[in-house]
């Protein structure tokens, strides 16, 4: 629907922000700081919302479609570079494609944006696993503890004998 609206006002020569600005805000006295319009960015020249790439690349990644879901998953954070969950989806797909290094630097990206990411630590520790960086792999596993996830045991087998540590 906001594409269809997108196109409609690019036609008569006005933005969807103007457009809805000059014809419902300022008539009703809304203040600009009440209304956004989420992920709104430029691709290809035209103006896209992330947020429905992302949406539109989970389902596929839930069927394991994979290589559709990198798809989406890559055009939203082309929208927004800093659009941590797509960051963080795209990342899972690439573990799942066996695709660790670029998982990791998915992830990475995700957390560098959001500290409090749990998920994107516990799976970028899953990828730093199978990259066979213990280390790693265990420095997320940690911080993912401290932020409220509980990894799975397979997952801290080999990093707790690798350093003799339980938590």
């Amino acid at each position: 629907m906001n594409q269809f609206a997108n196109v409609l006002t690019h036609i008569a020569g006005e933005s969807l922000e103007e457009f809805f600005q000059r014809r419902i805000a300022d008539p009703i006295g809304m203040n600009r700081a009440h209304w956004d319009w989420g992920d709104w960015g430029k691709l290809d020249g035209g103006v896209v919302n992330g947020e429905a790439f992302n949406n539109r690349g989970s389902p596929f990644a839930a069927a394991g479609q994979w290589q559709k879901a990198l798809g989406d998953f890559t055009q939203a954070i082309k929208v927004r570079t800093d659009y941590s969950e797509a960051l963080a989806n795209r990342g899972h797909v690439n573990l799942e494609l066996g695709k660790f290094a670029d998982a990791i630097t998915d992830y990475s990206r995700a957390v560098a944006l959001r500290p409090d990411f749990a998920a994107a630590f516990y799976d970028r520790a899953e990828a730093r696993y199978q990259m066979k960086d213990d280390c790693g792999a265990w420095e997320d596993i940690r911080q993912s503890r401290r932020l409220g996830a509980t990894p799975r045991p397979e997952l801290l087998r080999r990093p707790e004998a690798a350093y003799g540590q339980r938590e």
